[in-house]
């Protein structure tokens, strides 16, 4: 399953100290930036906004989940992206390590956004603004700017085909304080938030697609945001939903460990195999451990205590995707990335 982001390129860098955009700091061709992928069950702090002092965002004991280290992002000139037939007026795909896809171009006033792309279940979802582009905020951007705007077009959705949408996006520079990352705090960090809301008439009813986003901008260090935290809703009527929700640090934690084992101070856990098609076994160096099984929404789906060091976890129950394994035993917490095939 390819791995997801979910990131803007409504804004793009913001000139140091004045945390304000200008289009000569937007992002373009060969600009590139790294990653790391966080527990999907961290909270989002989406209530602290304002920029008074003393406003904080703290996710400085984020446990990250993934061990295949960092993830690049890039920009690339939309001729030579595998999208290009689908997003003909866009100059720019920000191409994220094989998840979500946004094409875009800057103009004198603001960056018009054409639309993106994301995967579930080894099927890629289009949506194209190719009738109304998201319009982003104007230049200079700063804390307080907001605008909404009307976007519409298409997306190519499976079993469906080309489905007409149409919706709002509210975009919106809601805070400005310091961001605490592991090892790093941020001061004169800018949040930008991002709500994109569309829905479109399948053969089953109408369905609805929903993005947001919270990205935190630190001029002094990236043009790229450092702090992700993002998820998109997809709902078809008789079909459930997917959601996929993605949170990236430029920071990592330190209990952050390598490929088959994690382990925080004396506590070790290995997991496998992984991928795992039908169930995996957990081995441990301390019994009594609690184990938590999270999909991507965050979701618990699993849930039981260790029986011993070696412990077989059947997943026949749960379909084919991502989801997180979570052993905590005392204050030691590890989070281990789950493939089900």
């Amino acid at each position: 399953m390819k791995k997801l982001i979910l990131s803007f390129a409504l804004f793009t860098a913001f000139i140091s100290n004045a945390q304000s955009i200008s289009l000569s700091d937007t992002l373009s061709t060969g600009d590139m930036f790294q990653y790391y992928l966080v527990d999907s069950a961290t909270p989002s702090q989406a209530s602290t906004i304002g920029n008074a002092a003393g406003t904080t965002w703290d996710f400085s004991n984020i446990i990250l989940v993934d061990d295949a280290g960092l993830y690049n992002t890039s920009v690339i000139d939309i001729a030579t992206s595998s999208f290009a037939t689908d997003f003909p007026a866009a100059v720019y795909h920000e191409d994220f390590n094989s998840g979500v896809q946004t094409f875009f171009e800057n103009t004198t006033t603001n960056v018009i956004t054409h639309g993106f792309v994301f995967s579930s279940g080894g099927s890629d979802y289009v949506i194209k603004y190719n009738t109304d582009v998201l319009d982003g905020l104007p230049f200079p951007i700063a804390f307080g700017d907001a605008t909404n705007d009307v976007i519409s077009g298409e997306a190519t959705v499976p079993t469906f085909g080309t489905v007409a949408i149409s919706g709002t996006a509210t975009i919106e520079a809601d805070g400005e304080g310091e961001l605490k990352l592991p090892g790093n705090t941020y001061a004169n960090t800018l949040r930008v938030k991002t709500v994109e809301t569309l829905s479109g008439l399948t053969l089953l009813g109408n369905a609805t697609i929903t993005r947001t986003s919270y990205n935190y901008y630190h001029t002094a260090t990236s043009n790229f945001p450092i702090f992700i935290y993002g998820d998109i809703v997809l709902t078809i009527p008789g079909m459930g939903a997917i959601n996929l929700k993605m949170i990236w640090s430029k920071d990592a934690n330190p209990n952050y460990l390598s490929n088959e084992t994690l382990k925080s101070d004396a506590f070790t856990a290995k997991l496998y195999p992984n991928p795992s098609t039908e169930g995996v076994t957990l081995s441990l160096n301390k019994i009594g451990a609690n184990i938590e099984i999270l999909n991507t929404i965050g979701k618990i789906v699993y849930s039981n205590s260790a029986t011993g060091l070696n412990n077989y976890i059947d997943l026949s129950t749960l379909s084919t995707g991502v989801y997180f394994v979570r052993v905590s035993a005392g204050n030691e917490v590890i989070t281990k990335k789950l493939i089900l095939k």
